[in-house]
């Protein structure tokens, strides 16, 4: 069945096309595509390299290595999110057991939701292929580059957007299945990299669409013939994994259409045992008297109901991927840090933009309001659940790690300044995400607007306004530390950079008080 006659994937593809979400997300792209075209432009002219075509071929394929790393990382996370949204909307409005009520078989339907999403994510593709286009027009990628890209781009997303499906069969947040989707492809791409000690990772190349790009994007340390014909076996093999995973998520999509709606509370043996412990008194699950609000927002959590084996499973994927990256940079260098801080940014906005989404998409709102507890207090618990609750310490704890063995050539000062800067700025954007989640219709709409204010701030500003973009861009200030603790300082930058993203925070935690009040019209 192919996805011009599937019922249910053209079903899907003519809701996304109602949604002003879908449209909004196509426009950033196309504007971060703009922005990186006219900075490499601008760079280019100010430094008169464009005098000959072969500066201008050189140009082109520059390009192409930023805007391809642009087009991976947004096209994987659209896929990513589409994906568990087509599952989890079902969930949420009781609708996913009319689907087996169809002529359509499980996999029929699973596979119906996955080519929805793989098809949002050849729309964003396809909304690049004028910088490919202009990449080829000025001879810096042939036709064998514009292939490879595509078909690998689609591969990574397919893999990514089959994961988030699996997840989303059995989790029932958005912030659940985008962690544990995460950590199941960084385990996807760093696994093969053990073999990379016996110099053999070239062999992935031909089987594993992430070394596939690599070894065409580095020819010189894969071989001629791993960076020409990889990606050819590559991508089909990636969509015969992705098929399978979502062939597996059918049956457990199928349970769960037998499902009665309720609300998304852990039943009393799935408490864990520190909640329990918390609240011991005469009555074992007694709600303590100070903060009862803040106990039931972090006793309540999705995660809490992970199973312990899908938890070591995400603790092993991270270790083993510490470790590799250790081995690779021995300390040396942030990109390591700029890496861990996307990723963290990421689960900040996630966290962030479902905060409320379990009252408003659940109309429990009512609910919540009818508690003697203050709008101010609600606010508090909600706010302190997300960084408080057990997995966002021990991201917390694995941030640290990062920070500490990455930065511990810096010296003191250069350990203070790079976790301060980190640190700020997720707190910044996280408290930016739970603002949107309080006007936001649902959690979608929350993420998106917020990731949108995030890139306005990261990729315009620093372009409009160049005298501010060390006091708007972490990265950028970043880059000024000197390579070891010797070197000068500029303790007023980053002293600047935390004020500035931690007063705004400040500021938008205590607006979202009477935005509640607006929100709900609760005096």
């Amino acid at each position: 069945m192919s996805l011009f006659d599937d019922p249910l994937a053209a079903k899907e593809l003519r809701g996304a096309t109602r949604r002003w979400q879908t449209y909004a997300l196509r426009v950033l792209y196309v504007a971060l595509t703009g922005l990186i075209v006219a900075r490499f432009y601008d760079s280019a002219a100010r430094s008169g390299q464009l005098t000959n075509p072969s500066e201008y071929s050189n140009l082109s394929r520059d390009l192409f290595k930023a805007f391809l790393g642009l087009q991976l990382t947004f096209t994987t996370l659209a896929a990513v999110w589409a994906s568990s949204d087509l599952v989890l909307k079902e969930a949420r409005r009781g609708t996913l057991g009319l689907l087996y009520l169809t002529p359509l078989k499980a996999a029929d339907v699973a596979f119906g939701k996955w080519k929805a999403a793989m098809a949002q994510a050849l729309a964003l593709v396809l909304c690049g292929a004028p910088v490919m286009a202009v990449c080829a027009y000025l001879g810096g990628v042939g036709a064998i580059d514009l292939a490879w890209s595509l078909s690998l781009t689609l591969a990574i997303a397919g893999v990514a957007a089959a994961f988030s499906f699996h997840f989303s069969a059995a989790v029932r947040s958005h912030a659940g299945v985008m962690g544990l989707t995460l950590a199941a492809m960084l385990g996807f791409s760093i696994a093969p990299l053990w073999f990379g000690v016996f110099a053999g990772w070239q062999v992935f190349a031909f089987v594993h669409p992430v070394f596939a790009a690599g070894a065409a994007l580095i020819p010189e340390a894969a071989g001629t013939a791993a960076a020409d014909t990889a990606w050819i076996s590559a991508t089909p093999l990636s969509f015969l994994f992705a098929y399978f995973l979502v062939r597996s998520s059918s049956g457990k999509l199928g349970k769960r259409s037998q499902e009665v709606p309720r609300p998304d509370d852990p039943i009393l043996h799935q408490i864990p045992a520190w909640a329990q412990r918390a609240a011991r008194s005469q009555a074992p699950r007694r709600v303590p008297e100070s903060h009862p609000l803040l106990w039931k927002e972090i006793a309540t959590r999705a995660a809490v109901r992970m199973d312990v084996d899908v938890q070591r499973a995400v603790f092993w994927i991270f270790t083993i991927f510490l470790g590799l990256a250790w081995l690779a940079t021995q300390g040396r260098g942030l990109g390591m840090v700029y890496f861990a801080g996307f990723v963290f940014l990421v689960l900040a906005i996630v966290a962030g933009a479902t905060l409320f989404a379990y009252e408003k998409e659940g109309r429990r709102f009512d609910m919540l309001l009818s508690t003697p507890i203050s709008n101010g207090e609600i606010i508090a618990a909600k706010l302190a659940a997300g960084v408080a609750s057990p997995e966002a310490l021990k991201a917390l704890a694995l941030l640290g790690v990062i920070l500490l063995a990455w930065t511990l050539r810096l010296g003191p000062l250069g350990m203070l300044a790079t976790s301060s800067v980190v640190l700020s700025y997720l707190v910044f954007a996280y408290v930016v995400a739970s603002a949107a989640s309080l006007h936001a219709p649902n959690a979608q709409s929350a993420f998106m607007a917020s990731a949108g204010l995030l890139s306005f701030q990261l990729f315009i500003l620093p372009l409009v306004i160049p005298e501010i973009a060390a006091l708007v861009h972490p990265v950028l200030l970043l880059e000024t530390l000197p390579e070891s603790g010797a070197g000068a300082m500029d303790l007023v930058a980053f002293a600047g950079f935390c004020l500035i993203h931690l007063t705004i925070a400040g500021a938008l935690a205590w607006s979202m008080v009477p935005g509640l009040r607006r929100v709900t019209g609760r005096a």
